[in-house]
């Protein structure tokens, strides 16, 4: 991989503005940044040196949820080793930080030159990597494939949409794709293309989606306090917009503006996909002159604003169980879609664009079960929230099938540590 190394700090710096533009809005970014070249401070070294952990890496926000799960399913085998968890990004690194458990180090993922992650293999000597959903590296990979250090892959997916570009590259992570032991995936239709790409076919195995499994904590300090907080909204109905994406905003906002004409005790919760965003969403709130407060501010605001925006990361959750009706963005004017299986583990009624390829079995599922609604188009949307507003039946019955089925899916934690423990083999098969 000499050539790829070569390539690799050219290619990086010419990309550094992008993606430290991105890491600035994001915050966070100066903090520890030497551990993504395998640097780390001396208190870190000393608590990472010859851990010999099974390192497990997520890259955000919904992958930390997912590693999290995993993480204190593993702890609960006898003689398990050591765990260590790595993110790429400042947002999932925060929300690591307030949930992980104290002994489970958690550091940056190194980038993907042997300079970098050479420095962190020698100081760590992991026993495995296991990698959250993404973030294939083929670098990294090929490495591990070399030192005979067992790679496995869990939850995984590959949409039709990705796997022409794997296919272009194939002969580029072929070599690292021979380190994996094991793959979990999400759906039958997934194991086809990941063979296709060059995952061995022994190590595939379908188990369904982790975040099915996702616990829900009644008793969080943090769910107690953001429902605290809400007073402010009294009982008023809430129509909760997650994970929304550039331009969805605005048609939402629209649309909430002549449905308070029908259902005047309407409130909106706005939540950006990334919480960077909350200015630019600020901005379209005040444009069209809505009374908004941050979720940031909201813990001791007054008066009677008519939404709340979400400029947090970790309490989404939450609002969705104060939610009326949800809608799920990145689905309607964006491409890949958002997950839908926490806004229906809450029992809520959830609606979707037609923009969900990130998640296609997930979303078969949810049809077959009409478990939630899709609508083509803003139009759609705003018929459908309506409708959901003024048939409280209706609503209830949506979130009952929602929550039945998440319900009925559950189970694929327990294989995948099951199928894990026996593969990186730190368990009796």
């Amino acid at each position: 991989m000499i050539f790829y190394e070569l390539l690799f700090w050219p290619a990086l710096l010419l990309a550094s503005p992008y993606y430290l533009r991105r890491m600035r809005r994001r915050g966070g970014y100066g903090r520890d940044f030497g551990e993504r070249f395998g640097r780390f401070h001396p208190e870190k070294r000393a608590r990472l040196e010859n851990l010999r952990p099974v390192w497990i890496h997520a890259v955000s926000v919904g992958e930390v949820g997912v590693a999290l799960d995993l993480i204190r399913k593993l702890r609960e085998i006898p003689g398990s080793p050591p765990l260590a968890l790595s993110t790429t990004t400042s947002t999932g690194h925060a929300l690591a930080e307030r949930r992980l458990p104290a002994d489970v180090p958690l550091f940056y993922y190194p980038l993907d030159s042997r300079l970098c992650f050479g420095r962190t293999h020698r100081l760590l000597r992991p026993k495995a990597l296991v990698l959250v959903e993404a973030e294939l590296w083929p670098n990294h990979l090929r490495f591990l494939a070399r030192k005979g250090i067992p790679a496995a892959l869990v939850n995984a997916r590959l949409s039709p949409r990705c796997l022409p570009r794997y296919r272009r590259f194939r002969r580029l992570f072929a070599p690292g794709l021979r380190a994996f032991r094991l793959v979990t995936l999400q759906s039958e239709t997934d194991a086809p293309r990941l063979a296709e790409i060059g995952f061995p076919k022994e190590a595939l195995r379908v188990v369904g989606s982790l975040k099915y499994d996702a616990p829900r904590d009644p008793a969080s300090p943090a769910r107690a306090k953001i429902f605290a907080d809400l007073a402010i909204f009294r009982d008023r109905p809430m129509w909760v917009a997650g994970s929304t994406h550039p331009g969805e905003e605005e048609l939402i906002v629209e649309i909430f503006l002549r449905l308070r004409a029908r259902h005047p005790a309407l409130c909106l919760a706005l939540a950006p996909r990334h919480a960077e965003r909350a200015e630019a969403v600020a901005e379209v709130l005040r444009r069209r002159g809505v009374a908004f407060v941050l979720r940031s501010r909201l813990d001791g605001a007054c008066g009677s604003p008519d939404a709340v925006l979400l400029d947090t990361t970790g309490e989404l959750r939450f609002l969705y169980e104060r939610a009326a009706v949800i809608f799920m963005g990145k689905s309607l004017v964006g491409r890949g879609g958002q997950n839908l299986i926490e806004p229906a583990a809450c029992g809520k009624p959830v609606l979707h664009g037609p923009h969900m390829e990130n998640f296609p079995s997930v979303v078969a599922d949810f049809a077959a079960a009409k478990a939630a609604v899709t609508v083509p188009d803003a139009a759609a949307l705003e018929r459908e929230v309506d409708d959901l507003l003024a048939n409280p039946a209706r609503c209830a019955a949506l979130g009952r099938a929602a929550a039945a089925l998440v319900e009925s899916k559950k189970g694929a934690l327990e294989r995948t540590v099951r199928a894990l423990s026996c593969a990186l083999g730190f368990s009796a098969c």
